[in-house]
């Protein structure tokens, strides 16, 4: 059996997709056939497509804002391979968004990181088949549909939008500053200064990414100072923190539960989801903010 005919099965048609941002599933399917051919459960790299994309070309400019909120997103996770993705160069890959960049960079992590055995092939496998797995979670999000309380921050006026968020938490708030950044005032706060900027202003909207429970811990009272002031509060967080997060938040932003490599991908989703609906909520071409 030759190994290249036995690449994962394609993700259902993004035409049967309302939303715009469908198309981002397909695409990351493509870029995972493209460089991954999987054979009897394991994974393999097609080493004349990264051996073309990566190792012969190299990025000359400096990377754009997407580009550079995707590697900060992934760089804890780039660096435990020993691959190193910087914010003046980067991967010739031709792709200029978020999603797509990180996604591919994640998979060159894994490549270089087997080729310098910093990783184990049994390892390696393993990280491949939950990436294996993004582009049809990705699929899930655009398709899930969303309550009252996501339509009423989607309507309501926010002269701020504050993010805030840990670790990778932080690079997502970025990204999603960027995002919203065209149709809306916004504002990306630190963590050390989110209690005195939530104190000076109103009718806000924060929202704070908690992507698991050790991020807890400054989340929860972040939250709970925005109610206290009369601001609205979001949460973007994984299915399984909705309990807990929701009590201290008009809404949470969902996305399925995940292994960390896939938190970068699939946790600026809702955001992009959000900053699609809030832009035609005003009459504006919102995909045309997401490229």
């Amino acid at each position: 059996m030759d190994i290249h005919q036995a690449r994962i099965p394609p993700v259902l048609p993004f035409g049967s997709v309302t939303r715009p941002l469908n198309k981002q599933a397909y695409v990351l399917q493509k870029i995972f056939n493209a460089h991954v051919s999987g054979y009897h459960g394991r994974f393999l790299f097609r080493d004349g497509a990264w051996g073309r994309a990566f190792e012969k070309k190299r990025r000359t400019s400096a990377l754009n804002d997407a580009q550079k909120n995707a590697v900060e997103a992934i760089r804890p996770f780039v660096e435990s391979t020993g691959a190193s993705i910087g914010l003046e160069s980067g991967l010739d890959a031709g792709l200029e968004d978020y999603t797509a960049y990180a996604f591919l960079c994640l998979l060159y992590a894994l490549y270089v990181g087997r080729l310098y055995n910093k990783i184990t092939a049994e390892n390696c496998a393993k990280q491949l088949g939950w990436l294996s797995q993004v582009p049809s979670q990705a699929e899930n999000i655009f398709k899930h549909t969303y309550d009252a309380k996501w339509d009423a921050l989607i309507k309501a006026f926010h002269e701020t939008i504050f993010f805030a968020g840990d670790g990778t938490g932080a690079a997502l708030a970025n990204e999603s500053a960027r995002l919203i950044g065209g149709f809306a005032a916004c504002k990306v706060i630190p963590i050390r200064e989110a209690s005195s900027a939530l104190s000076n202003h109103a009718n806000s909207l924060l929202t704070a990414f908690v992507l698991s429970r050790a991020d807890c811990s400054w989340a929860m009272p972040l939250l709970a100072l925005a109610k206290e002031k009369g601001l609205r509060a979001a949460a973007v967080t994984m299915h399984s923190l909705q309990a807990e997060v929701l009590p201290h938040a008009d809404a949470c932003l969902p996305f399925p539960n995940v292994e960390p490599i896939a938190i970068p991908i699939l946790g600026i989703m809702p955001m992009q989801i959000f900053a699609n609906d809030m832009a035609l909520s005003k009459g504006l071409q919102a995909h045309s903010l997401l490229q």
